[in-house]
């Protein structure tokens, strides 16, 4: 997850520009002039590459990844995990109690 954050955040870079003298210069690398499409310099190159790294890195993989795991919740891998848990509502579950094992009185109670 963390290379994905971090290609995320060098991804969008690309569109981190500042403007200086009317025109505006990549804020990485302000040798390179940003959003001019008259001219086919360097940032108009890697445009589309960079947009197809944000569809493949940004919306991609967190995607595939989310299909994944939606998928497989009813694993049954999963399940057992689930199932080694004590049942709710087995006796000491109740946190009024005072937790499991306790065998003093439910709070609230009107035990005279």
């Amino acid at each position: 997850m963390l290379a994905t954050t971090t290609t995320t955040s060098v991804t969008m870079e690309f569109f981190h520009c500042f403007e200086r003298s009317g025109r505006w210069y990549l804020a990485a690398e302000p040798s390179i002039e940003c959003y001019d499409l008259s001219d086919w310099n360097t940032h108009t190159r890697l445009l589309p590459l960079c947009c197809a790294a944000i569809v493949v890195y940004v919306i991609g993989i967190p995607a595939l990844f989310a299909t994944l795991l939606y998928r497989k919740r009813k694993s049954p891998l999963l399940l057992k995990i689930k199932c080694s848990a004590p049942p709710a509502g087995s006796p000491g579950d109740d946190p009024r109690s005072g937790g499991p094992g306790h065998q003093g009185q439910a709070a609230g109670s009107n035990h005279q």
